[in-house]
């Protein structure tokens, strides 16, 4: 969805206040991006949800914003509990690039995070490749496909003996610990 500034701008204001926790009523051009980045993020994960409907489109902007700023705080504890529950039989195969985004990476990420002032960052690289193109998304909406593909992945390799993964890789590749390739393809 496209908006004009003149619409936008109450809702900026307002996020520049809890910005500056009402101390300052100015920030710096990169500030005012940054948060302006954050509203159009939260309006357009609005405009995705599944409740968005006509009457919703027809909510003043603000209230708008707030629907899209909840389902990204939704999408983010739902990425969280599955990222908790990924962790819990997560195998690495002794792929260091695998083991640094998902263990370490994405841990960070949570840990980062800002949906308020910062949803639309990535925050991380994600550096071992899914087997699912994920470079036009931003923010939760990459993270959250981007654990329900290690997810896939892990079920999928958890099927087959640790020894035969590590003997298929070691022969295409005695440096295969070190490859930024994804093991299933």
């Amino acid at each position: 969805m496209e908006y004009n500034l003149e619409e936008l701008t109450p809702i900026l204001i307002k996020l520049s206040q809890k910005y500056t926790s009402f101390d300052s009523t100015s920030i710096s051009y990169s500030t005012a991006e940054q948060l302006m980045g954050a509203i159009t993020y939260c309006l357009d994960m609005a405009s995705q949800g599944e409740d968005y409907s006509l009457s919703t489109s027809k909510l003043p902007l603000e209230e708008l914003y707030e629907k899209g700023l909840a389902a990204v705080n939704e999408k983010t504890k739902q990425a969280l509990a599955e990222y908790n529950q990924l962790m819990k039989n997560f195998k690495t195969y002794n792929v260091v690039v695998l083991k640094d985004t998902v263990r370490t990476g994405l841990f960070e990420f949570f840990k980062h995070y800002d949906t308020r002032f910062k949803p639309q960052d990535t925050i991380l690289t994600l550096d071992y490749p899914v087997l699912y193109d994920l470079s036009d998304k931003k923010g939760i909406n990459a993270i959250a496909p981007y654990i329900k593909c290690i997810t896939i992945e892990q079920r999928f390799l958890s099927r087959f003996p640790r020894e035969m993964i590590a003997h298929i890789l070691n022969s295409r590749c005695k440096a295969y610990r070190l490859l930024f390739d994804n093991i299933v393809e």
